[in-house]
């Protein structure tokens, strides 16, 4: 998990990442109330076997009042998972 204010900037992950539920290439969970992704990509495989799975993030938590902001990232690899997947 990463904490409230946090910029996440220039990350590539080029591996593989698997695991139960929450599984992103980036940042597996969100649940803070201000965060940057920027200039990050994904070329791995991103697996979960349970739920929510995503090439960049793996899974958003919080209230309507959480500022998310992703910009110039991209997904190049596999995302598979039985529920809630995405490319982002």
């Amino acid at each position: 998990m990463v904490v409230s204010g946090s910029f996440i900037t220039n990350s590539d992950n080029y591996g593989s990442v698997s695991g139960r539920e929450r599984v992103g290439g980036i940042v597996g969970g969100i649940s803070t109330l201000a965060i940057t992704i920027s200039n990050c990509n994904n070329y791995g495989e991103v697996t979960a076997t349970v739920k929510t799975a995503g090439g960049i993030v793996g899974r958003f938590e919080g209230t309507t009042t959480v500022q998310i902001t992703i910009e110039q990232c991209t997904n190049k690899g596999n995302v598979s998972c039985t529920a809630e997947s995405g490319e982002v």
